[in-house]
């Protein structure tokens, strides 16, 4: 009888156990992310950071101006003989057509911790405007998706890629922006790589030109 009492509390006890177990588990973890509900104006209070160890950006998601502000990791002023301090690489500046005067509603603009991804979305005359930012990895590089969903055609805008010191980029071919200078001893390089979905990709001056993708 003792031993069939001992089996059964044993019994009771792991299945308890078992099932604080399984409810741990079913409970869900709270999303881990940074949200506004406007742009930001301050690069260092309210802009947000994307990176993967090599390449660091903030976006700052501008409706009609958008600034990612990015850096490189080996990119320092000095020498060997002169301590120098980390530097800012440069900007990308998106300027879109189109929405500069229109009412804009349902802004929004996080940061997900969970999956290191940036995104902006907001709504304008009827279109849907979304942008997501990341930093990869393996490719090292960092990227921006730009979409209307459901309304094609409706994007266009312009980007240029500036210097963090002086200079702006020019155009290497029809896609490709080409920031090339020197800092102290240290050379340096950036491009910047415009693939659309639709519409016309076109150069203007030290700028690429999107329409209508």
């Amino acid at each position: 009888m003792k031993k069939q009492l001992k089996r059964s509390l044993w019994l009771i006890c792991c299945l308890c156990a078992m099932y604080t177990l399984y409810s741990c588990k079913q409970e869900t973890t709270a999303e881990m992310k940074l949200w506004y509900n406007r742009p930001a104006t301050n690069w260092m209070k309210s802009a947000l950071p994307i990176g993967n160890g090599e390449l660091g950006a903030m976006f700052f998601g501008g409706i009609s101006h958008e600034q990612l502000q990015f850096n490189e990791k080996s990119l320092w002023s000095g020498s060997p003989e002169l301590r120098g301090a980390y530097q800012s690489f440069g900007d990308v500046f998106l300027d879109f057509e189109g929405i500069d005067s229109c009412e804009v509603e349902n802004y929004y603009r996080e940061l997900s911790l969970d999956e290191a991804i940036g995104r902006v979305t907001f709504d304008c005359q009827g279109v849907t405007y979304e942008r997501e930012y990341f930093a990869s990895c393996p490719d090292c590089m960092i990227v921006a998706r730009l979409i209307t969903p459901g309304n094609k055609g409706k994007l266009s805008f312009s980007v240029t890629l500036k210097d963090g010191r002086e200079g702006v980029a020019r155009c290497k071919d029809n896609t490709t922006l080409l920031l090339q200078n020197k800092l102290d001893l240290l050379s340096y390089e950036a491009q910047l790589k415009v693939m659309n979905e639709g519409g016309s990709l076109l150069i203007e001056g030290d700028r690429l030109v999107v329409k209508n993708a």
